[in-house]
């Protein structure tokens, strides 16, 4: 039988996991991570499917094109299934608000609608007065579900868990078969990537069930305020090569403040709490087999990291793609091993 294991458990390396169980129900597959569910950077997503060019630059546009139509196909089948309240994935439509006249291609050739707004509809909500903007209706993933939901997936089908922190992983050689990496910016020090980038962002949950629709405003998306299925996420920043995770007061001034130029009402809800975390920004995203030489010997590896803002847009897709180049090693294997 062979050993696979799984380094990582944000929504990437969970997707990754129960999709090589799929492709590869005879093997024995282990989650390696020293943090899960609430602990990963996946948990405090907004979770909205909304894929952008811009955020995943240097991927081969029929590449991304392919991981994002595997991926709404995912969210899609769960929306309409009886799973859909447990793993925290529902249909959403809302306003983006904008001063760029391009149609997001990547986003309307997947999701259920995307209609371009005309003059009145423009005048909708408060605040300042955008020249375009577009009516979508897409899916919205509450993370604190959907991790929680794909883990239990993954161990009612055999799948093993091990707590553990890597300090390289040259500590898996001999252990396992193949190794797939999917540490988001972990790959930093394990793998010493240095086109990998910390993006920080600062996100504010907070209860407001009276709204029912998203709202984005700017060329940017820098506000934004998307209801989930029990809470309301507002953000947000983005700011590169930051690593504080103390949140900053000015920032939560100003999130608030931008959100509730657009929906008055916001001033009156209960905020819940605060997120910060580090997305793992790479240009480009990084899904390849690889080969790691160490001392102690070698270690096949398939990498399936560097989403930055993508990850619940693309970690399906991505994660497909990672199980069917696992798949490769293992056959390759078998033909080594046929041949002696």
């Amino acid at each position: 039988m062979h050993r696979i294991a799984v380094v990582g458990a944000g929504a990437v390396g969970l997707s990754t996991a129960v999709q090589i169980q799929k492709l590869l129900p005879s093997v024995s597959l282990t989650i390696i991570a020293d943090k899960f569910t609430t602990e990963t950077t996946s948990s405090g997503a907004a979770g909205i499917f909304n894929p952008t060019l811009g955020k995943t630059p240097g991927v081969p546009v029929s590449v991304l094109r392919t991981w994002l139509q595997d991926s709404w196909h995912h969210y899609h089948e769960l929306v309409h299934s009886s799973d859909a309240g447990q793993a925290g994935v529902q249909m959403l439509s809302g306003f983006r608000f904008v001063n760029n006249p391009e149609k997001n291609h990547l986003e309307a050739d997947c999701v259920y609608q995307y209609l371009p707004l005309g003059e009145r509809q423009l005048d909708m909500f408060p605040g300042d007065r955008y020249k375009y903007g577009w009516f979508v209706t897409t899916v919205t993933v509450e993370s604190t579900k959907y991790l929680p939901y794909l883990m239990k997936q993954f161990q009612s089908k055999g799948g093993h868990i091990l707590k553990r922190k890597l300090s390289s992983l040259e500590e898996l050689v001999g252990q396992y078969d193949v190794v797939v990496n999917c540490t988001g910016l972990g790959s930093m020090d394990l793998l010493g990537d240095e086109k990998l980038v910390p993006n920080r962002g600062h996100l504010i949950k907070v209860k407001a069930p009276w709204l029912k629709h998203f709202v984005y405003t700017g060329d940017d998306y820098t506000c934004y305020i998307i209801p989930g299925h029990d809470v309301v996420t507002i953000g947000g920043t983005r700011t590169s090569y930051d690593i504080d995770m103390k949140i900053r007061p000015e920032d939560s001034q100003k999130i608030l403040a931008n959100a509730c130029k657009v929906v008055p009402s916001l001033k009156n809800a209960e905020i819940l709490w605060e997120w910060i975390g580090l997305r793992p920004h790479r240009e480009p995203l990084r899904v390849e087999k690889d080969i790691l030489y160490f001392s102690s010997g070698t270690l096949q590896v398939v990498h399936n990291y560097g989403h930055g803002a993508e990850g619940i847009s693309l970690s399906w897709g991505t994660g497909k793609h990672a199980a069917h180049l696992v798949q490769e090693v293992i056959n390759l294997c078998n033909r080594s091993l046929a041949r002696l």
